[in-house]
């Protein structure tokens, strides 16, 4: 599903007050990302893959963060970084990237602090006009996005294909 926020950011019921949230140092901070997105026996193939995949991303999304035009916060709890997201932006539309909580910090609301502190700092300091988050239908993150006032515009739909390798 695609979310939509046109400029009305809503502070959520779950606000973490303890948690600080800044800009990632790309440099520095980057395997923040492989230890928030890792999922222990990830169903497509082992772990070494899945980070190396990790791996391949977080560059990937440094070149972008290089050029100007894409960045990554974290939430920080007792100097800990316990979830992070990125952005990308260009002509008044901002979409959000990989939003990911730790699972050993899930239930705090970092998530929901996150997103809500991304999103009211992004509309008063750039000229963004409509932030964009995408969510399963049926996975508890749309609510989170719900609750910091995004909204449904419209259903995405994909086909996935899995290797018998990894059945």
């Amino acid at each position: 599903m695609c979310f939509v926020l046109p400029i009305n950011v809503i502070e959520p019921p779950k606000v973490n007050d303890k948690i600080l949230v800044r800009e990632l140092d790309l440099e520095t901070e980057w395997k923040s990302y492989i230890d928030i997105h890792f999922t222990p026996n990830w169903g497509y193939g082992p772990d070494q893959e899945q980070k190396a995949f990790l791996k391949e991303s977080i560059d990937e999304f440094r070149k972008f963060s290089k050029n100007g035009n894409a960045l990554r916060f974290g939430a920080f709890l007792n100097d800990e970084i316990i979830a992070e997201l990125g952005i990308y932006w260009d002509q008044g539309v901002l979409r959000f990237n990989n939003v990911g909580t730790h699972m050993n910090y899930r239930r705090l609301g970092a998530c929901s602090t996150l997103v809500y502190e991304v999103s009211k700092s992004m509309l008063e300091k750039r000229d963004i006009k409509t932030l964009v988050m995408e969510a399963d239908e049926d996975y508890h993150a749309a609510k989170i996005y719900e609750s910091v006032g995004f909204s449904l515009k419209e259903k995405l739909y994909s086909v996935e294909w899995k290797s018998e390798k990894y059945q």
